[in-house]
């Protein structure tokens, strides 16, 4: 019975390395980063210092909150009433107050009042910090140098500014916070204590330039208004000293006097509301000839259209203010801005010229309504004369209707002037500050949770990564079941590199020899004995005639024939070690036989065969070396010598080893495979490609070689749990024992 016939088709014990195994093993993944979990913890711990150094180096930032509540009154209240005159929150006045604020006129104003031109901070040049990587890798040429006159300057600072100070609502409320962020905590402070400041300066000096205004007009309509009535007046009393009247004339005759009574009240009221129309009219045509900002009137306040045009006009004043910090005149987003900005200004000023169309168009149909009752008037007039028969009547009542629609106007100017007035004294705030602008004693940024815990968290996924991409980047195979389950056939074993001392004395020539005589209880040669029990060594119906193979060239096939051999010797197994590869010999080094005749002397010189057989001391092992021959045949192995020379050897020994070069190298190992009883692949661990082995596994197949199994080589043991060895040195073959039970 061969080796092959008593291995058999191998067999995966259920869970453990089987091929039709699939999904995620998490049990595999967590012992993968548990054995490596200091490589995650430097990683965290390097995470958090250079979190640390990245803290230092970042500027610090403070930010100073300040607080305003918004007047809710609406316009024309007075007393204790109006603190009731808006049960609604007036959305409109807020977002027109958050406009105001964020507008150009008002950052301009603060940045004048704090000289923030003059401030490095916010009016010098900072060209893009990508832009000045690119340039000083040559990879983008160098930013020209930017024009720095004070009105770039001015406009720098600006753009600036709107970006330092942020604005917002507080919930659904009147209240609106100001913070202002800047390099020190006063600066802040200042920044929007000024903001807050310039605002109600604002406010405050618009609502008193109104008053005034509204003030000289209606001190000038009263004066006019006052004439007239005295003019009114003394035509009444001469009518009625022309005709002789008494003063009760006035209040008789035919005329249904109720239903003029009516309408004279009306005509009054209708007198005023155009005189009202017309003050309107005419202030709103005076500031729009004046080019002044129209957005003081009621109508233009609760005009959506505009509220949403100078949103726009903010936003975009504010990016052209970026844009001139960064670029030049030239630049096509510069010039496109500037046209947006132009197109903008035009929705706005034909918007308000419709608010002033409006209001004429108000004025005028006040006028119409209150002439057709001042004609209706007349004409009940003109039908109760012909009851009077009287001319000095109807003249009376004429001009005693004109006296008291003078009265009522004057009265009513009288009224409105009395408010201003009030207004002028009083100068109600259109805001109050709530929490003044405060120092901040702490930065707002950076904030050291985010470096330390960005800096943690980075380390540590770099180390997941990195712990997870190693087993992944290894191109060999890592352990007994992971080569059972890719290769399909039976590892017979894994064997470790050798102590460090002796991988450091191969100098000395005996010296991996030596340390499997000398140390035959050490886990290298508890691991050989497992391989032999594998191989069936020695065994009745075990192989005598063994190649040890390998897909490329230095995975350490030499050295194990090599100590394989000794191994095999020092039971007492009558062993030959034949050196096959002749164009690389490593065994005659190993052995210190470099010079000594082997098998290309044989072969090729026909020398002796015992004359080329080296025996070693105290060892029943006889070594032939690949020989002296400089040249060797490259179908030395496939004549008819070579398999009688093997036949021969097998006669007088127990066990031939045969040291064969790699299979992807030279064919002479496929040829080999003939005259052998089993041919085993050396594959070192975790180092040769996957790929290769498939290749060298195909061509010994194609070749039909008795190919028996895998052998690991140079596998860190260490890691028993992946190559499912015990702890110690003998409970190294249990795993094998089992799988050939």
């Amino acid at each position: 019975m061969t080796l092959t016939q008593t291995l058999g088709t191998p067999k995966f014990p259920s869970g453990h390395g089987s091929p039709d195994r699939k999904g995620l093993d998490v049990g595999k993944l967590s012992r993968k980063v548990l054995r490596r979990a200091h490589i995650v913890l430097a990683l965290v711990v390097v995470g958090l210092l250079l979190g640390h150094e990245a803290l230092k180096l970042v500027q610090p930032r403070y930010t100073s909150p300040a607080t305003v509540l918004l007047d809710p009154k609406r316009p024309g209240s007075f007393g204790a009433e109006s603190e009731f005159a808006n049960l609604y929150v007036d959305n409109a006045k807020v977002s027109g107050v958050l406009a105001i604020m964020q507008s150009a006129d008002l950052l301009q104003h603060v940045v004048d009042s704090q000289h923030l031109a003059d401030d490095p901070e916010f009016a010098d040049a900072k060209p893009s910090a990508i832009v000045t990587l690119l340039s000083r890798l040559h990879i983008l040429p160098a930013p020209p140098a930017e024009v720095d006159t004070p009105e770039i300057r001015r406009l720098r600072a600006v753009g600036r500014l709107a970006r330092a100070i942020r604005i917002t609502r507080v919930g659904m409320t009147y209240a609106v916070e100001v913070e202002a962020t800047a390099s020190t905590g006063p600066k802040a402070q200042r920044l929007a204590q000024a903001l807050i400041d310039a605002y109600l300066e604002d406010q405050s000096e618009l609502k008193a330039g109104a008053a005034k205004r509204d003030y000289a007009w209606l001190t000038d309509r009263l004066s006019k208004v006052r004439d007239d009535l005295s003019r009114s007046e003394e035509e009444v009393e001469a009518i009625r000293r022309k005709f002789d009247l008494p003063e009760a004339t006035s209040a008789s005759g035919g005329v249904d006097q109720q239903t003029v009574s009516g309408l004279n009240t009306q005509l009054l009221m209708a007198d005023a509301d155009v005189a009202a129309r017309r003050a309107r009219y005419e202030e709103a045509e005076r500031i729009r000839k004046s080019g002044g900002d129209l957005g003081a009137l009621s109508e233009a306040v609760a005009s959506r259209t505009i509220e949403d045009l100078r949103k726009q006009q903010t936003d975009a004043r504010r990016h052209l203010a970026d844009l001139v910090t960064h670029y030049t005149p030239a630049y096509p987003e510069l010039i496109q801005t500037q046209r947006d900005l132009r197109l903008i200004d035009s929705a706005i000023d034909a918007e308000t010229t419709r608010i002033v169309t409006n209001l004429l168009d108000e004025y005028e149909s006040a006028a119409a309504r209150r002439q057709a009752l001042a004609d209706d008037l007349a004409r009940r007039a003109r039908d109760a004369s012909g009851d009077d028969k009287s001319e000095g009547r109807v003249q009376l009542r004429d001009a005693q209707r004109v006296v008291d629609a003078n009265r009522g106007l004057y009265n009513a100017f009288l009224g409105k002037l009395q408010d201003v007035e009030q207004q002028l004294s009083r100068h109600d705030p259109e805001a109050r500050i709530l929490s003044p602008a405060a120092e901040p004693d702490a930065p707002s940024f950076p904030k050291p949770i985010m470096f330390f815990g960005g800096g943690g968290a980075v380390g540590m996924l770099a180390g997941l990564g990195l712990v997870l991409l190693i087993p992944m980047r290894e191109s060999g195979y890592t352990s007994i079941n992971d080569a059972e389950s890719k290769l399909s056939l039976p590892v017979l074993g894994a064997v470790p590199l050798l102590p460090r001392q002796a991988r450091n004395a191969r100098r000395s020539p005996t010296s991996i020899v030596d340390y499997v005589v000398t140390r035959s209880l050490s886990q290298f040669s508890e691991c050989l004995r497992a391989l032999r029990i594998a191989l069936h060594i020695g065994s009745l119906g075990g192989p005598r005639v063994i190649q040890l193979t390998s897909a490329v060239a230095g995975e350490g096939k030499s050295s194990l024939a090599a100590t394989l051999a000794v191994s095999a010797a020092l039971s007492g197994i009558r062993t030959a070690l034949i050196e096959a590869d002749v164009r690389r010999p490593s065994i005659s080094g190993l052995f210190g036989l470099q010079d000594c005749l082997g098998l290309t002397d044989i072969l090729q010189d026909n020398v002796p065969y015992r004359d080329a057989v080296q025996k070693h001391r105290g060892l029943p092992l006889s070594i032939i070396t690949a020989g002296t021959v400089p040249s060797p045949a490259p179908d030395i192995v496939a004549s008819q010598s070579f398999a009688d020379l093997i036949r021969q050897v097998a006669r007088e020994h127990d066990l031939v080893i045969l040291d064969s070069p790699p299979v992807l190298a030279v064919s002479d190992p496929l040829v080999i495979a003939k005259v052998v009883d089993a041919t085993v692949l050396v594959v070192e661990s975790r180092a040769t490609p996957q790929l290769a082995v498939d290749h060298a596994l195909k061509a010994l197949r194609v070749a039909r070689a008795p190919l028996v199994g895998v052998v690991l080589n140079k596998a860190d043991l260490s890691r028993a749990s992946q190559y499912s060895y015990g702890n110690g040195a003998y409970g190294s073959y249990r795993p094998i024992l089992r799988k050939l039970s």
